[in-house]
């Protein structure tokens, strides 16, 4: 069934919904061109309790299925917990893309992308001088592609903007997939993982939600079929 997300610019009723996933416009993008959304991106983990490649992540609506809160919640609503990673997950993508990196490749990059994703947000986690060297590492990916410094703060001015998109999952993915705990040793219990290869197919999503002008822009015009 095809989805015109010009239409579906918003999340349905909790009660129609099993679980939510926060995404990119790099991934929906990838979504409209292939009909899937990707899981993770990268080589597998020895440990099979720890993801393997192509597994996809989405935090169920624990506001629907209370029963499955045996363990702790980091946050209430689980429309805020997909909210949370859609923004995080937005502009560390997008500032791949721009370093011209893939988002598989985008891994070997976390320190300095999230370095400069917490810098923008006004987050310092790290010692002044761990934050001096990852400046220096991400001037270095800049430079490497050819980017000025007027590049760069038109990138930065634009993550700013960057706020993601909330994905509504329906009840068809508990019928058609083994539902796993996202991690067992885990005290907490709102992610869970559907192990995949290919990709979960469009079919799955029920409802989508842009959280920032950037993201509306981009729905206004999307099909995927």
């Amino acid at each position: 069934m095809g989805h015109e997300y010009s239409l579906l610019n918003k999340l349905p009723n909790c009660q129609f919904v099993y679980g939510y996933h926060g995404t990119s416009i790099e991934v929906l993008t990838n979504l409209v061109k292939t009909g899937k959304l990707l899981g993770w991106t990268t080589d597998s983990f020895r440990d099979r309790g720890l993801p393997q490649k192509g597994d996809f992540y989405f935090v169920i609506n624990y506001k629907r299925f209370p029963n499955i809160r045996r363990k702790k919640l980091r946050v209430e609503d689980p429309v805020d917990f997909a909210k949370a990673y859609a923004e995080m997950i937005t502009r560390r993508h997008f500032l791949a893309t721009n370093l011209k990196l893939t988002l598989e490749e985008s891994r070997n990059h976390l320190p300095v992308l999230n370095h400069i994703r917490n810098k923008i947000e006004g987050l310092n986690i790290v010692s002044p001088e761990e934050s001096s060297f990852l400046d220096k590492e991400f001037d270095n990916l800049c430079k490497k592609v050819g980017l000025s410094e007027s590049d760069v703060e038109k990138i930065l001015k634009e993550l700013k903007r960057r706020k993601g998109f909330v994905l509504a999952l329906g009840d068809s993915l508990k019928d058609d997939f083994k539902i796993k705990l996202a991690d067992e040793k885990s005290i907490y219990s709102e992610e869970r993982r559907i192990e995949l290869k290919g990709g979960l197919n469009s079919k799955y999503i029920v409802g989508i939600e842009p959280q920032g002008e950037a993201e509306k822009e981009l729905l206004s015009s999307l099909v995927i079929t």
